[in-house]
């Protein structure tokens, strides 16, 4: 029997320990909370039932890598994210065009396909001019950025 890994908050941790939301990702985590009952509270990083956790997933295949979250005008079925690692050398221009770290854009739910497309391309975000393309092509443009990503490392 394996236990279903889930990612939250960045971290895999089983599925039935998590609400899970509208999107089929984790939205709460009831787990441990031995970080919090010890005298001296530890960081998710050094707390020995996260590294069990990480361990198990690597161990059945369920590692998952960091994800970027997409943010939807309206809601679809599942939640869709790029690799962090594709946006991250994109940070500085994240915080130009949205004024926020890719990890508060991230926890506040991330950036539309239109929004990524300009981070990804080290471009200034055009609030004026509107949508240059459908929002289907903007997700196919950093679908191509991504596959680049990935060619090129």
């Amino acid at each position: 029997m394996t236990v279903e890994m889930i990612d939250y908050d960045s971290e895999p941790v089983p599925k039935e320990l998590c609400s899970i939301d509208r999107h089929g990702g984790a939205d709460d985590f009831h787990g441990c909370g031995a970080c919090f009952e010890s005298e001296n509270p530890l960081s998710c990083e050094e707390c020995v039932i996260n590294k069990i956790f990480k361990h198990y997933a690597e161990l059945t295949g369920q590692r998952m890598k960091r994800q970027f979250p997409v943010l939807f005008s309206t809601p679809k079925k599942k939640s869709d994210a790029i690799p962090w690692e594709v946006i991250a050398p994109h940070e500085e221009q994240a915080h130009i065009n949205h004024g926020q770290s890719l990890e508060r854009l991230a926890e506040r739910g991330g950036l539309s396909y239109r929004e990524m497309y300009a981070v990804l391309r080290n471009k200034k975000f055009d609030y004026e001019n509107g949508n240059k393309y459908s929002d289907i092509q903007y997700e196919l443009e950093v679908l191509r950025i991504i596959k680049s990503f990935y060619l090129v490392n």
